[in-house]
């Protein structure tokens, strides 16, 4: 995928910062760690949450990475600038986790637009429109129902309020307090999230908070 490389360099770079960090501040890493937000996660996920934050989970295999002594400081660096930028702390470091030689991480942000600016993306989050999505895929749309798997067109949907989000990267997709009600075009149901399945070059998933 286009941005992989970059984000995984990313998601590298934030695990060592935090080890690093986690030395110098046992108290912090303590209060911290009270929630294993990284529990029985296989892969990368997002949750959205009602309140326009997100939190991801990313999962990194590090087998294969032999030098990681000059990545903390940069990491520390980075994120503080941003946050520094804002004017406000945009993004949150809230744990990572060693299993053998995969590294997890917790990261909350804000807003989309924080989690894209950091990590290269350009993921779309917007309330659903059905001349939207039939744009992306360039004919009327058919998009599956995640509940019962039937097929509807994209005018059949009638919902008000419904959130479409459009993204192009492996990740499982979650909705906290709410819950996914059609998957289009790369995206499919798995297990309570749509995950993007990589067939097409892009994935669409509509949720609705309750």
């Amino acid at each position: 995928m286009k941005r992989f490389k970059t984000f995984t360099c990313m998601v590298l770079m934030c695990l060592m910062a935090l080890s690093f960090a986690a030395c110098g501040n046992k108290e912090n890493e303590d209060q911290k760690d009270e929630i294993d937000y990284c529990k029985d996660v296989k892969e990368n996920e997002i949750t959205f949450y009602s309140d326009g934050s997100i939190l991801e989970i990313a999962v990194v295999d590090m087998s294969d990475l032999k030098d990681t002594a000059d990545l903390s400081d940069y990491v520390k660096t980075q994120v503080a600038g941003y946050n520094k930028a804002a004017g406000v702390d945009k993004i949150s470091l809230l744990q990572f986790k060693e299993e053998g030689k995969t590294y997890k991480t917790a990261i909350k942000y804000s807003d989309l637009e924080t989690f894209n600016k950091f990590n290269g993306y350009d993921f779309k989050l917007s309330i659903y429109n059905s001349q939207d999505i039939d744009t992306i895929t360039g004919t009327s749309a058919t998009l599956t129902d995640a509940e019962n798997g039937k097929t509807v067109g994209s005018a059949e949907i009638k919902n008000e309020g419904l959130m479409m989000f459009t993204f192009d990267e492996k990740y499982l997709v979650k909705v906290e307090g709410g819950k996914i009600l059609y998957t289009a075009h790369g995206a499919e149901k798995y297990g309570d999230g749509a995950l993007y399945n990589e067939t097409e070059d892009l994935a669409v998933v509509l949720f609705e908070f309750k």
